[in-house]
């Protein structure tokens, strides 16, 4: 079973969840008691225990990231985001 980005196990158990929910409100409530009152966390969308956990503690969906990946006929990969470059 391989392991998210997150380094969270794939099939997170009941255990890991809670630990990262209680992680997350640790967290939130630190930056409480520091007087800020918003906070922004990016969620890989992949993992979705931690975005079901986030939105459990009033975290709202704001935008969806896509990355589109083209490569031409000769194995060229085109569109890579540097002008006048291709990668092999």
């Amino acid at each position: 079973m391989s392991a998210p980005a997150t380094g969270w196990p794939a099939g997170s158990s009941a255990d890991a969840r809670q630990t990262r929910a209680a992680l997350l409100r640790a967290a939130l409530a630190g930056l409480r008691e520091h007087g800020l009152r918003v906070a922004v966390i990016t969620v890989d969308a992949g993992d979705e225990d931690l975005a079901r956990s986030c939105r459990l503690l009033g975290f709202m969906h704001d935008q969806t990231d896509t990355e589109y990946t083209l490569s031409a006929p000769d194995g060229v990969l085109a569109g890579n985001g540097t002008p006048g470059k291709e990668h092999r």
